[in-house]
């Protein structure tokens, strides 16, 4: 990824973070006490590990879809365009769109100031788009077993009281207890 752009002192902390996450695809988080910067890719062909029925304790929450509320299906927004004619102001980039599951169009704008073309910034509207698709959340106690990963990993999770062998998914969240669950 490439970007540029110039900040202020008066400009916070968090404006300017939020730019250089959106500029490249990426996520900002605390792992274990330390700062991380993951740069987010279509990573499912390399699973950190799996997990199976075994490993979950106790009642687990299925979400299969967020709510329609909760999703979008276009998304639009600006880049900088540093030609002498725009000079260094947004201007629109190409909108990524797929089909809506309901036949109505919800939009996400995001504007990427530190991003300076058109191309880089449709293909980082799509990635956006696309990761969205995949919503569904699954959350149980786990096993020790699950400390081995984490937070960010995919993993293939083989589940039989939902007929699942081996479906990906990413770990969004996770709390490791005192007593060894996860």
């Amino acid at each position: 990824y490439r970007s540029d752009g110039v900040f202020s002192e008066a400009d916070g902390l968090g404006v300017v973070l939020d730019n250089f996450k959106a500029a490249m695809n990426a996520v900002l988080d605390d792992v274990d006490g330390r700062i991380r910067l993951s740069v987010l890719y279509n990573d499912l062909a390399t699973p950190a590990g799996s997990l199976t029925t075994d490993d979950v304790l106790g009642d687990f929450t299925w979400n299969q879809t967020p709510p329609l509320s909760d999703s979008f299906n276009v998304v639009r927004g600006g880049w900088t365009d540093p030609s002498p004619t725009s000079l260094y102001q947004l201007v629109d980039y190409p909108e990524v769109r797929i089909d809506s599951p309901d036949g109505m169009e919800s939009a996400e704008t995001v504007n990427l100031a530190l991003v300076q073309s058109p191309s880089q910034a449709q293909r980082l509207a799509k990635t956006r788009l696309q990761r969205q698709l995949f919503g569904g959340t699954f959350e149980a106690d786990f096993t020790i077993t699950a400390w081995k990963f984490q937070k960010g990993d995919t993993i293939r999770f083989s589940f039989a009281p939902l007929g699942w062998a081996n479906k990906l998914f990413r770990i969004a969240t996770m709390q490791i207890q005192v007593d060894g669950r996860v």
